[in-house]
């Protein structure tokens, strides 16, 4: 049976984690894929207290016996933005709980009203995330994202925060063929916090041989995408192949000049990290 370092797997997961808490925000702000959505651009140069105001104004005009499904769509955008507007009050301050539960309420109708928006079940699915000491959210987070996956298969987007939901839940070998999932239909969506969420899964659900394999594989599509390279470095350190692991990060120092300084900080922290655990 194959002997790990278990020092040098603890080690790669507070690199890999490490990396992963500070790219993660750009999976909501700023998502790989052309057109995907950011909910941002919702609240853009609107005035709240308007928004608010117009809420009421359509409330009054509902009864529960109105049949105008034209009012119920306006309801349903108004509130979306309602939220997308407290979400971002969050986002900015991680204590603004009030904002979040406010985000919370109103995205949740949103996705009621507007049952065949992925839009709508992408907001509700990224504000339940935030709840990540609950079981129960998590899982429904993971719910919206795949109703707004369903509602629109080329949304990337909600494929990709299931992904990284199911990370979250612990479900690492269903990350693991999300993210299988999500590579084989768009390769753009080989990004960094990507790529290292899927070797973190592999690593924790005790497949390393299995992520080896694989990431040979997406390497001979994509053979100088830095982190399918680092990657594969990771995986092979932690299997004890050692020599074949800094060949591959000696070939990346080869080329240092095309590396950003982020990379370049990211393979140092590897050598420093990995050469303490010997």
């Amino acid at each position: 049976m194959q002997k790990y370092n278990l020092k040098i797997i603890f080690i790669t997961f507070i690199i890999l984690t490490t990396f992963i808490t500070v790219n993660s925000s750009a999976v909501y702000a700023a998502p790989a894929g052309e057109g995907a959505f950011n909910y941002q651009n919702l609240i853009k140069d609107i005035d709240y207290a308007d928004l608010l105001g117009e809420e009421l104004d359509l409330m009054e005009e509902l009864t529960p016996e109105d049949n105008q499904p034209f009012l119920y769509q306006r309801l349903g955008e108004l509130r979306l933005k309602i939220a997308a507007y407290n979400y971002s009050r969050y986002r900015s301050d991680s204590s603004d709980s009030r904002s979040l539960f406010k985000a919370l309420e109103y995205s949740a109708s949103a996705a009621e009203l507007l049952k065949d928006s992925d839009q709508s079940w992408l907001v509700l699915g990224m504000v339940l995330s935030e709840f990540k000491s609950e079981k129960e959210m998590l899982e429904k987070a993971g719910q919206a994202f795949i109703q707004a996956a369903e509602i629109n298969p080329a949304n990337g987007q909600a494929q990709q925060l299931l992904a990284q939901n199911l990370m979250e839940q612990g479900r690492f070998w269903s990350a693991v063929e999300q993210y299988k999932n999500l590579f084989n239909k768009d390769l753009s969506m080989l990004t960094g916090t990507n790529i290292s969420n899927l070797t973190l899964a592999y690593i924790a659900d005790g497949r390393m041989e299995a992520g080896l394999n694989y990431l040979n594989e997406l390497q001979k599509k994509d053979p100088n995408n830095f982190y399918i390279n680092t990657s594969l470095a990771v995986l092979y350190q932690n299997l004890g192949y050692r020599d074949v692991s800094e060949l591959i990060i000696e070939t990346l120092m080869l080329n240092e000049d095309r590396l950003t300084s982020n990379q370049k900080l990211y393979i140092e922290n590897l050598l420093v990290k990995w050469k303490g655990a010997e």
